[in-house]
């Protein structure tokens, strides 16, 4: 007798535990909706888990065990298995003739909670073509003997259709969620590096995001702190299958304020582009071009925030080709959602690759001054600062300027864009450097309306025109530029800019002025 306390007591504290806030919100208010009608007085809430056609029941109100949760219901079985594929609400009497309809293991977990009455109700939802899809099904049922009308199984159905959509999107929140924990735990075991789980993490959150919102499209960016501009990280999905489009590809740039992003971070909140097109939102010139030639483009932005901070931004987006695809305020609510659980996990993401290259860096680094404070001469001084800068921030091939931006010495581990040092936007970005006295860096150079340059082919293709420049000092005074480039595409780290400036400014100072 005491065994069987113990385990009815178990099983209440898994019921408990299954309803409480570790659950999604929107399964706790589906129950609750039905709990709240006529001589309903246990519910049960079973979500369907994309690409499943399956149920499992998930949560539960007002049951005194865990009975029925966890348990499948497959399609074409028993009363909510047939719901799960067509059909409206049901009710019946569990001692009754019509409680036949209920399969052996609709009847155990109804039975064991003393129940005598019950309705079942699918949750109906519609996808984007307007195609009906059941997400769920609702067990609400009675311990007493109670004939529930027409006029209350209809309100039950209507409740069904209205809370179809936050319990779908609540179960794939709750899914990509726990992928993404599993994915970073995967990352982590294999010894993955911590550039490349960023890498991985910032392109599982774009296609969860663009699955979870029904979109074409979806990119993640970071932000730049310092300047303002976001830099997309990962993209997943194409605007138009089999054609990718050059503005919206890994490597955008976006500065402060521009783009459906930009937008998003600067009001800090989810924000809708109706029509990209439109002039409701700033285009970049270097964008304009190609986002002219789109259909009508609907986009839906927001900002990715630990506590109040600002970190990066999710896009995503659709074709407008009717009504059904404008994002609604089910979209938005959804979004704020995934972001409440991306944003931990980006921000984790770079302190991890952060932390990583500051450790690296830190010991290289002062192997590297050493060797630099031996070089006697210019040309010895330029050799080796271009070398322990391919090391120190792992670039393809870097470049010594003088002041006036004259090439005084390149070494190229493959072919870049530091090679054509006459290209207009490199030169943009050494005067600015020159100018400011400051660190710049872009993850690609054709893809940055910073530097956007006419005669300029914008999809052109290279492997290496992600730039970073950092100004060699000392004081006040201008002695040259050091710039490094990277696999297009690249994000440099705030660590990356550091340990190039710190590099640069071990620069011993050679005995004659530096010039070529």
């Amino acid at each position: 007798m005491a065994t069987a306390t113990m385990l009815d007591a178990g099983r209440a504290e898994v019921a408990r535990a299954l309803t409480l806030p570790t659950q999604p919100r929107a399964f706790r208010t589906a129950v609750r909706v039905f709990l709240r009608f006529p001589g309903v007085d246990v519910v049960w809430l079973a979500v369907r888990e994309s690409r499943e056609q399956a149920a499992v029941i998930r949560s539960s109100q007002g049951a005194r065990s865990a009975a029925g949760l966890g348990l499948h219901i497959e399609p074409a079985v028993g009363v909510g298995g047939a719901l799960l594929l067509a059909g409206g609400p049901w009710r019946g009497e569990l001692a009754r003739s019509e409680g036949s309809c209920l399969s052996p293991e609709e009847r155990a977990f109804l039975s064991q909670e003393g129940t005598k009455h019950v309705m079942v109700i699918p949750l109906r939802g519609t996808s984007l073509r307007g195609e009906a899809r059941i997400e769920g099904i609702v067990y609400a049922a009675s311990r007493r003997r109670i004939s529930w009308t027409d006029k209350t199984l209809e309100a039950a159905r209507r409740a069904g259709e209205r809370l179809a959509r936050s319990v779908r999107d609540a179960q794939r929140i709750l899914e990509v969620s726990e992928r993404w924990e599993l994915l970073w735990a995967e990352l982590a075991a294999n010894g993955e590096g911590a550039d490349r789980r960023l890498d991985q993490v910032a392109r599982q959150i774009a296609a969860d995001a663009r699955a979870v919102l029904r979109s074409g499209i979806g990119i993640v960016f970071r932000l730049d702190a310092a300047s303002g501009v976001l830099h997309s990280l990962a993209q997943d999905g194409e605007v138009i299958p089999g054609e990718i489009i050059p503005a919206v590809r890994r490597g955008q740039v976006l500065p402060p304020g521009c783009g459906c992003a930009g937008r998003a971070v600067t009001l800090r909140k989810a924000f809708v582009a109706a029509d990209y097109a439109s002039g409701s939102i700033v285009v970049p010139p270097i964008m304009a071009e190609a986002v002219a030639k789109l259909p009508t483009l609907t986009t839906l932005s927001f900002p990715l925030m630990v506590r109040r901070e600002v970190i990066g931004a999710v896009t995503v987006g659709r074709l407008k080709t009717s009504p059904l695809v404008d994002y609604s305020s089910e979209d938005i609510r959804a979004a704020e959602q995934l972001a409440r659980a991306a944003a931990p996990l980006l921000a984790r993401a770079q302190r991890a690759a952060e932390h990583a290259r500051r450790e690296q860096g830190a010991s290289e680094l002062s192997r590297l001054a050493g060797s630099l404070a031996q070089s006697l001469s210019v040309a010895a001084v330029c050799e080796q600062l271009v070398r322990s800068v391919l090391v120190l921030v792992r670039g393809n091939s870097a470049s010594i300027w003088n002041s006036h931006g004259e090439p005084m010495f390149t070494e190229a581990r493959r072919p870049g864009i530091l090679r054509e040092p006459k290209d207009p936007r490199l030169e943009r970005i050494l005067e600015q450097v020159a100018r400011n006295s400051q660190a710049f860096w872009t993850p690609d150079l054709a893809n940055d309306p910073r530097l956007a340059a006419a005669g300029v082919d914008p999809t052109e293709r290279s492997e290496a025109r992600a730039v970073l420049v950092a100004p060699i000092r000392i004081r006040e005074t201008l002695l040259g530029l050091l710039g490094v480039s990277g696999d297009t595409g690249r994000a440099f780290t705030d660590t990356d800019v550091e340990l190039a400036q710190a590099l640069a400014d071990q620069a011993v100072p050679p005995p004659v002025p530096w010039t070529p």
